[in-house]
């Protein structure tokens, strides 16, 4: 019988719950989709060449339970404020405290059960679907990724489960201790600010101080490395709470005083409802901003990214493709290639143990490396007969290009009468484009022939 009340009860308030059921089910959805990344540590080991990768994910977990327990309290509020006035009827009516206790965890239990449930299978698409552009669009093979993973389907399943039974004891015992009459009654009471201007004060100073120290910490990560995350974490989650409750609160307040504003159209009406639950405001304020914050960042991040793999890429060789001794299929291909820049084309002749490339050739098209030793912005090193030995002893892996499948062989500059005379004669093509991303798929298959 309690089973069949309760499951009325959310029947008969679909419409009024179908909003804050979404809600849950979006944010159930998106912490498994951040889970599923978070909690495979194969895939962010193999698939990121910074190691504390793990620890950054592991602090974005913490950052993203946060925002969800936020918002579920929020949630849970706005749902045991829509039925504690049916709960009062059913008082009324004789229904026991105890029963009414057991109904308002059963409904509390069940709408968090189905929304994460409903959560982790829309999770479970979203991560089908985004990870699969992802792997497209970056043309990475993703080596591990998973949208079906089981430890983030229990990290979900048990969180969420964990805050809706904490959620739903809380919401029984302010039940049971709340009078009959103030049940009836609460949806009018308002939440009435009482604060002195001091406090105002101190919240508005801690909420910058800690604001300028969590961005501080952020923007100077190279001095304080991996302790500027859990310092950002803190600082900026606490600062941008006091810095809401503060301040949105006392501008209220001032508005109000000011008769004149106050007294002009529908002001007064305005200002008093969001006096009326101000305080449930600046905490889901806080959340959103926080949100909007971190929905900025990672655009920022991305965009980034994306401007800067052309940069990345030209800074592990200055030749986009080199090919050797192309056949047929391979020339129609290096055809394919458009905005050309730079096109160069030498014979190369190899013996038992060295690869030969002739002296004029060199020194009428120099051959170019990066020089790996100077960091990200490293500079194009030309190569000439004159400063071969030299720039090949300082950077003998960076000539790995130019001898194509002669793998472990010495390349060595021959002068033309040595060159003419020695056989097994090959050709070298380097090539240069204007735009990488465009021509990637040509030169994926002209490296995979």
């Amino acid at each position: 019988m309690l089973t069949k009340l309760a499951l009325g009860g959310l029947k008969n308030r679909f419409r009024d719950y179908a909003v804050l059921f979404s809600g849950l089910v979006i944010a159930s959805a998106v912490f498994y989709m951040f889970m599923a990344l978070a909690t495979n540590t194969s895939f962010l080991t193999k698939n990121s060449p910074i190691s504390v990768t793990p620890f950054i994910f592991g602090f974005g977990a913490v950052l993203l339970a946060i925002i969800t327990l936020v918002y579920i309290v929020y949630a849970n509020s706005f749902l045991l404020s829509m039925r504690q006035r049916d709960y009062a009827m059913f008082m009324m009516l004789g229904a026991k405290g105890r029963k009414i206790g057991q109904l308002v965890f059963l409904e509390t239990v069940v709408i968090g059960l189905l929304a994460t449930i409903a959560g982790i299978a829309i999770g479970m698409v979203g991560t089908t679907f985004i990870g699969q552009w992802l792997i497209k669009t970056l043309h990475a093979p993703a080596t591990g990724f998973s949208a079906i993973w089981l430890p983030a389907i229990l990290w979900t399943l048990g969180f969420f489960i964990v805050l809706f039974v904490f959620s739903a004891i809380y919401n029984a015992r302010k039940l049971l201790k709340t009078p009959m009459m103030a049940l009836l009654h609460q949806a009018q009471t308002p939440n009435r600010i009482k604060q002195r201007k001091t406090t105002f004060a101190i919240q508005i100073v801690l909420g910058l101080v800690l604001l300028a120290i969590g961005y501080y910490s952020m923007a100077n990560i190279a001095v304080f490395q991996l302790m500027a995350i859990p310092i950002a974490l803190v600082t900026i989650v606490a600062g941008t709470y006091f810095l809401f409750n503060s301040v949105f609160v006392a501008l209220i307040s001032l508005m109000k005083r000011n008769k004149k504003f106050a007294a002009e159209q529908l002001h007064t009406f305005t200002l008093s409802q969001l006096s009326f639950r101000i305080r449930d405001y600046t905490r889901i304020l806080s959340v959103v901003s926080i949100l909007f914050a971190l929905a900025l960042g990672a655009i920022t991040v991305g965009l980034g990214f994306t401007h800067d793999i052309p940069m990345l890429v030209n800074q592990t060789t200055v030749y986009d493709v080199t090919v050797t001794s192309p056949n047929a299929a391979t020339r129609a291909e290096v055809n394919k290639l458009q905005g050309v820049t730079a096109k160069h084309q030498y014979t190369l002749k190899s013996d038992a143990k060295t690869v030969h490339i002739s002296k004029a050739a060199i020194d009428a098209h120099p051959l170019e490396i990066k020089a790996n030793d100077k960091g990200l912005n490293a500079p194009a090193v030309k190569i000439t007969s004159r400063n071969f030995d030299r720039v090949i002893e300082r950077y003998p892996t960076a000539f790995g290009v130019f001898i194509g499948n002669n793998r472990g062989k010495q390349l060595k500059v021959a002068d033309v009468a040595t060159f003419a005379k020695l056989g097994n004669a090959q050709t070298l093509t380097t090539i240069k484009v204007k735009d990488f991303n465009q021509n990637y798929d040509t030169i994926q298959k002209i490296v995979t022939m």
